[in-house]
């Protein structure tokens, strides 16, 4: 939580964190960082949640990372000039909703396994919010497309919440597994819910292997 928090400071004018239940020090930490904490009951779907996150938020602009996640320090530094290069770049009509950043995710021993790109950075208009009980996306409620600026090359996210470890403590990828299920019953059309309980699947089946030693 603290590395969730301390790559802000100096750089956005509020932190909020919303809790939806946790049991370890999340709440004292984040107010004794000086974040603006709310409760948020779990209901089976990160998207309510965010959303409500959202409605909080007073500014402009809003920088949405999990409470495993960070941006480095050359990242941090380049959000605000990304920000103002939008602002005075683009016409009123064409000025783009969200930034994309590329996000790494590390594995137990602080290497990084694979990447992709994420939209973290985006405007906070009415329009604009999060949909899917898991793996959400962001998009305009009022059907018109989310314009992105891609600065992917640029803005580095920092993800730590696949290292076994964390699955072995948390229960994520049980609770994964079952927000999945609830995604493709509800809409068994959806491919990309196919492919992530699929591959929630495997971890699941690979965190299960037995640990395998090797004697000299």
């Amino acid at each position: 939580m603290r590395k969730a928090l301390e790559w802000g400071k100096g750089t956005v004018f509020e932190q909020i964190v919303v809790d939806t239940g946790s049991d370890d020090r999340t709440v004292e930490i984040a107010k004794e960082m000086g974040a603006t904490v709310f409760l948020f009951p779990w209901i089976d779907d990160f998207s309510a949640a965010k959303n409500f996150a959202i409605s909080k938020a007073k500014g402009d602009w809003i920088v949405f990372l999990d409470a495993d996640e960070y941006y480095d320090i050359d990242s941090t530094a380049k959000i605000i000039p990304i920000l103002l290069r939008i602002e005075n770049g683009f016409n009123n009509d064409l000025k783009p909703h969200t930034v994309r950043s590329s996000l790494v995710n590390l594995d137990d021993y602080g290497q990084v396994f694979s990447m992709g790109i994420q939209d973290r950075i985006f405007r906070n208009i009415s329009t604009l919010c999060y949909r899917n009980r898991i793996h959400e996306v962001l998009y305009n409620n009022d059907g018109s497309e989310v314009v992105v600026v891609d600065a992917s090359k640029e803005l580095t996210i920092y993800h730590t919440g696949y290292t076994k470890q964390v699955y072995k403590e948390s229960g994520k990828l049980e609770r994964n597994i079952r927000m999945l299920k609830y995604e493709v019953a509800e809409n068994v059309e959806d491919y990309n819910a196919w492919s992530y309980l699929g591959d929630a699947f495997l971890r699941l089946k690979d965190m299960m292997k037995p640990n395998r030693h090797i004697f000299m």
